[in-house]
């Protein structure tokens, strides 16, 4: 995937001039905030997004400054703030990984006072390496949708709708080969989970003919568009190998479980373990999912040739820390495929199955 970050990296040189802004680079503001700068320039051309406004901090700003501006953000968006570091070792970089520029950091009418320059020094003590500016966003609010993700790719687009203990995937939409997923409770009505789901792919789409590389889009549907939260290029420690597409698509052609939920590349046969054990297939344990990656659950994503099957959710894995391993040795070794949406999902356990993955989709078959 390396000519995905070189053509990534290309795109920005070709909108930047080398050299200008922050020191020699060419992201003055750091990846976060330029995502955010290339969606409000697509955004007047595109009657279904709505992107948030922002304003950038230096980094080496002090923590009065920061207490400043962030009730200054906070009175002129007249809603909270949301706080996200904006680097260059994150979203456009030739460094690009998932989940280094991850924040969960918002103040809302009811915390901002709480914001003082206590917590400023806290903030900014935890800056990780390579930030440029803390971005001021701020927060979409009201009845909303999602988060969705968007993945824009040569060969279409996938939409994720985050539900309640659950996910709805499409793959494709408004095509002949479109795919459907679902598991967990909808929030809301078919009609409206749909009506989210054409606009965000027309948004994707549209975002995708402009910039010409794989991109990853994040945000809610209001109703009446999409809050545009992030903007980041498909990362390029996605592992894929192409090799395996024809088996994937033999296995699911054939009758068996075929899903877009996947990361890795991998053709792995064994019996299914149980959560609390270590097998060729393993069960993905919910507790590992809800208190991040302990090291046993890292030890097991690490061991060559374990796999691990999520029944529960199936959660598309994009950028989140608390989904993936940390980039590295560790990620690159991790395996993993969603069987939420298989009928046999509850009685895998103790049986002997196949499981392909190209990267991008996978199938399993019970032997």
């Amino acid at each position: 995937m390396r000519t995905a970050a070189l053509s990534i990296w290309g795109h920005i040189e070709g909108q930047h001039e080398v050299g200008a802004g922050n020191g020699s680079h060419p992201l003055p503001d750091g990846g976060a905030a330029y995502g955010a700068r290339l969606l409000q320039d697509f955004a007047p051309a595109c009657p279904d997004l709505l992107v948030p406004n922002h304003v950038c901090v230096p980094a080496s700003t002090s923590a009065d400054e920061l207490v400043v501006a962030v009730r200054a953000a906070h009175e002129r968006f007249g809603t909270g703030v949301a706080l996200r570091y904006s680097g260059v070792a994150e979203s456009f970089s030739p460094q690009s990984r998932r989940g280094v520029n991850s924040t969960g950091i918002r103040y809302t009418q009811d915390t901002i006072a709480s914001f003082d320059a206590s917590a400023a020094e806290e903030l900014l003590r935890a800056t990780p390496s390579g930030t440029v500016t803390i971005m001021l966003q701020e927060m979409i609010v009201g009845d909303l949708l999602g988060p969705i993700h968007a993945y824009a790719e040569a060969d279409g687009i996938t939409i994720e709708l985050r539900r309640r203990h659950g996910v709805r995937l499409v793959y494709r939409p408004g095509t002949g080969d479109e795919h459907d997923e679902s598991c967990g409770t909808p929030d809301r009505t078919p009609r409206d989970e749909n009506q989210a789901i054409r606009a965000v792919s027309s948004v994707a789409a549209g975002l995708y003919d402009r910039l010409q590389f794989g991109l990853d889009l994040e945000g809610f549907w209001n109703g009446s568009r999409f809050a545009a939260l992030q903007l980041r290029p498909i990362p390029p420690d996605l592992p894929t190998d192409a090799r395996l597409t024809p088996i994937v698509q033999a296995l699911a052609g054939g009758g068996g479980y075929a899903t877009q939920l996947v990361w890795g590349a991998f053709d792995v046969t064994g019996t299914v373990a149980g959560p609390d054990s270590i097998g060729p297939v393993a069960v993905f344990s919910p507790q590992a999912r809800q208190h991040g990656w302990d090291a046993t659950t890292a030890a097991r994503a690490g061991l060559p040739g374990v796999l691990l099957l999520d029944p529960t959710n199936g959660f598309h894995l994009s950028h989140d820390h608390r989904f993936l391993p940390p980039a590295g040795p560790l990620r690159c070794a991790f395996r993993y495929l969603s069987v939420a949406g298989w009928a046999e999902r509850d009685a895998l356990v103790g049986r002997r199955i196949r499981c392909v993955s190209d990267g991008r989709s996978g199938a399993a078959v019970i032997l």
